[in-house]
């Protein structure tokens, strides 16, 4: 989690991101266990913010896999 919070720190400073770390956000999406009570959830809501093509894939991919 710490290497996907730099990743949106860096974008909120304008800094771009690689194709790593984009996989990275997906990856992030797909596989966390989003728990109340936790950053899990104001991270899942920067990255809907600062990253909608990779959140919006992300869903995608989860949405085909539980078909």
């Amino acid at each position: 989690m710490e290497q996907v919070k730099k990743i949106i720190e860096r974008k909120l400073a304008g800094i771009d991101y690689s194709k790593e770390e984009s996989e990275k956000i997906k990856e992030w999406v797909t596989d966390t266990l989003i728990q109340a009570g936790t950053e899990d959830i104001s991270t899942l809501e920067a990255i809907q913010k600062n990253f909608p093509v990779e959140y919006g894939e992300a869903i995608d991919e989860m949405e085909k896999n539980n078909k």
